[in-house]
C-alpha cells in the first residue's frame, strides 16, 4: 500500500493557506462599532462595508492593508450624472489612505488633519480610489477636499466636491485619471483644483464650476497633461497655466461658442482650440468650420 500521509499534509497545507489568505468581509455597525475598528482587524484585500449612518472618525489606512472601504452608495455615482441614491454614509472627518486602497460611496465632509492641513481625503501613495463620494465643507485657509502627497495613479470618478475652502490640492504626481465628477463652488480660496509638477494626467466628462478664482490653476506642467470632453463653467479663470508644458484642453465646452467670451479665461500656455460648440458629446468645432467662419467676415 502506498504512503499517503506526505500528500495528505500537503493538502491540508495548501488548504491552511488558501484559507489564511481569504478575502473576508467585515461590517460596521454589524461586526465593529467604528470603521477604524474594522481597519485595524481587517487583512490586506478585504471588504469593509459600512451601513448608512453618522460616523466622526479621523481614520488612518495603515502602510502595507490594501482596502476597499464600501458606504452605503457604493456602485453608486454622484458626480456629473448622478444615480438615484439612498440614505448616506456620512463620515464627519477624513480618510488617510495608502496605496492600492479604494473608498467608495461615502458622504465626506469637514476633514481631518494631516499634519497642519485638513482633508476630506488625504492620498498619501500610489495607486488609490475614490468614486462615487460626496466631499464637502472643508472650510478654513489651505484646507482641500482631496490633496494628493507626492502619489500616482490616483482615479477619482463619479464623485462629487464641493463647498471646500479649495476643491483638490495635486502635488506632483503622474498618472492621476479623473472622470464624470461634479467640482463645483470650493470657494474659500475660489479654487476647483490647484496643482504643480502634474505629467501624465487625464481628465475627462468632468463639470468644473462656480469659483470665483479659477477652475483650475497649475504650474510647472509636466507631460502629456490633458483635459478633453469637459464643462467649465462661470469660474473666473477656467483653466490658467502658470508654468510648464502645454496643456492639451481641446474639445471643452466653456458655456459658450462664442471664442470671445471665454478666450481672455483661459491662461498661459493652453491649447483650447477645438472648444464644443455645446453641451453634447460629438460638438467638437472642426478646425475647417472655423476658417470658414472667420473667413466669411
Amino acid at each position: 500500500m502506498k504512503n499517503l500521509t506526505k500528500p495528505f499534509f500537503a493538502l491540508l497545507l495548501i488548504m491552511s493557506i488558501g484559507s489564511v489568505n481569504a478575502q473576508s468581509t467585515q461590517n460596521v455597525p454589524g461586526d465593529h462599532t467604528t470603521i477604524q475598528a474594522a481597519i485595524n482587524a481587517a487583512s490586506s484585500g478585504d471588504i469593509i462595508e459600512v451601513d448608512a449612518g453618522n460616523y466622526a472618525e479621523a481614520i488612518n489606512i495603515p502602510v502595507g492593508k490594501v482596502l476597499t472601504i464600501k458606504g452605503a452608495n457604493a456602485g453608486v455615482a454622484a458626480g456629473n450624472n448622478p444615480g438615484m441614491r439612498g440614505a448616506e454614509t456620512i463620515l464627519d472627518g477624513g480618510f488617510y489612505v495608502r496605496s492600492g486602497s479604494t473608498i467608495d460611496g461615502f458622504t465626506i465632509k469637514n476633514g481631518s488633519y494631516s499634519g497642519s492641513i485638513r482633508n476630506c481625503v488625504t492620498v498619501a501613495n500610489n495607486n488609490v480610489t475614490v468614486k462615487n463620494c460626496i466631499i464637502q465643507d472643508v472650510s478654513g485657509s489651505q484646507n482641500n477636499g482631496i490633496e494628493t502627497q507626492g502619489s500616482s495613479n490616483f482615479t477619482l470618478e463619479n464623485s462629487t466636491i464641493k463647498n471646500n475652502w479649495r476643491g483638490l490640492y495635486l502635488n506632483p504626481g503622474s498618472g492621476h485619471i479623473f472622470t464624470g465628477n461634479l467640482i463645483d463652488a470650493n470657494n474659500g480660496v475660489g479654487v476647483g483644483i490647484g496643482s504643480d509638477g502634474l505629467s501624465n494626467f487625464t481628465m475627462t466628462g468632468n463639470t468644473i464650476s462656480n469659483h470665483t478664482l479659477e477652475g483650475w490653476g497649475t504650474s510647472s506642467v509636466g507631460l502629456n497633461v490633458k483635459a478633453n470632453q469637459n464643462q467649465f463653467l462661470d469660474n473666473g479663470l477656467h483653466i490658467a497655466n502658470y508654468g510648464g508644458n502645454e496643456i492639451d484642453a481641446t474639445c471643452n465646452w466653456y458655456g459658450t461658442a462664442d471664442e470671445d467670451l471665454f478666450k481672455d479665461k483661459i491662461h498661459g500656455s493652453v491649447k483650447y482650440f477645438p472648444f464644443k460648440a455645446d453641451d453634447t458629446p460629438g460638438s467638437c468645432i472642426r478646425p475647417s468650420f472655423k476658417f470658414m467662419i472667420k473667413q466669411s467676415y
